[in-house]
C-alpha cells in the first residue's frame, strides 16, 4: 500500500494482525457487505465476532447491537448454525467455554487466579476459569540469610499453602496431606535447576485430575503456567497414548 497508493492490482482492505485491523489505498471501492442487512461495509470492529466461532465479522454501524450482538458467520451458518433472533437471547445465551487452570510450582489456585484476573475479564463473556490446587501439599521452609537481624530471616506467619504437581522424590514433601503450620528453615539452598529433580508424583497428580474432572466437568480446554503446563501436556499424552515415558 505504501508503494502503490491506489492499492495497484489489489482490490479492496489488507487485514492485519494488530490495532488497525486492516490497510485500505485510496481505491474507494468497498468490496464487503454487512453479515446482518448486507449492506456494502469493510470495517471490522472487535465487539462484532461469531458466536461460535469467534472470528471477527461485518457488522454496519447500523446493525450493532442486533441480535443481541449475536452474530453467526457465513461458515458456520453453512454448516447449519442459525443465527438466533433477538427474542430467542432471552431464554438462550450461547453456552460458555469450561477451561481448567493448572498452577506452577510452589503456587495455589489463588495466585494463579490473581496473575490471570486482567485475562479472565476481558474472556469473561465466552468463557469460565476454574482453578484448583495441585495435590502436593509443600511444607513451609524459608532460606536463612547472612545477617545477624533475626527479623530479615523469619518469615511472616500469615502464608496460603503452597502445591505441586511434580515433586522432587527426595524433598520434605508432606505426601500425607498435613504439611504443619510452622515454618522451618531449609537444608539446602535454592538450587535454580531444581525442577530436574521434580520427577515423582505423576500419578497421585493424575488420578486427582481425572477424580475432579469427573466431578466437575466437562471442561473444554486446559490452560496451564510452568509446572501446570507441564503437567497439562502429560496428561494429554497419557490419554493419547496410555503412557508416559520416564
Amino acid at each position: 500500500m505504501e508503494q502503490f497508493p491506489d492499492g495497484g492490482f489489489f482490490k479492496g482492505k489488507n487485514f492485519v494482525f494488530d490495532h488497525r485491523v486492516s490497510v485500505a489505498s485510496s481505491d474507494p471501492r468497498i468490496l464487503g457487505n454487512c453479515l446482518v442487512c448486507n449492506f456494502p461495509f469493510d470495517d471490522y470492529s472487535s465487539r462484532s465476532r461469531c458466536g461460535y466461532c469467534r472470528i471477527l465479522v461485518l457488522v454496519c454501524h447500523a446493525c450493532e447491537g442486533k441480535n443481541g450482538n449475536f452474530y453467526v458467520c457465513e461458515l458456520c451458518q453453512k454448516h447449519g448454525n442459525k443465527i438466533i433472533e433477538h427474542e430467542q437471547l432471552t431464554n438462550k445465551t450461547p453456552k460458555k467455554l469450561r477451561i481448567l487452570c493448572l498452577h506452577g510450582f510452589r503456587q495455589n489456585a489463588p495466585s494463579f487466579k490473581g496473575r490471570t484476573a486482567s485475562f479472565v475479564k476481558k474472556l469473561k463473556n465466552i468463557a469460565e476459569f476454574v482453578y484448583i490446587d495441585a495435590p502436593h501439599q509443600l511444607r513451609f521452609i524459608y532460606q536463612e540469610k547472612n545477617t545477624d537481624d533475626v527479623s530479615c530471616t523469619q518469615p511472616k506467619p500469615q502464608c496460603n499453602r503452597k502445591f505441586a504437581w511434580f515433586i522432587d522424590p527426595d524433598s520434605d514433601v508432606d505426601t500425607n496431606g498435613d504439611a504443619g503450620t510452622n515454618w522451618e528453615a531449609s537444608g539446602t539452598r535454592f538450587d535454580s535447576r531444581q525442577y530436574e529433580r521434580q520427577t515423582g508424583g505423576f500419578e497421585k497428580s493424575y488420578v486427582y485430575l481425572k477424580e475432579f474432572v469427573a466431578k466437575e466437568g466437562p471442561f473444554d480446554g486446559v490452560l496451564g503456567f510452568s509446572q501446570g503446563a507441564a503437567m497439562a501436556a502429560c496428561v494429554a499424552l497419557k490419554v493419547i497414548t496410555g503412557k508416559i515415558d520416564k
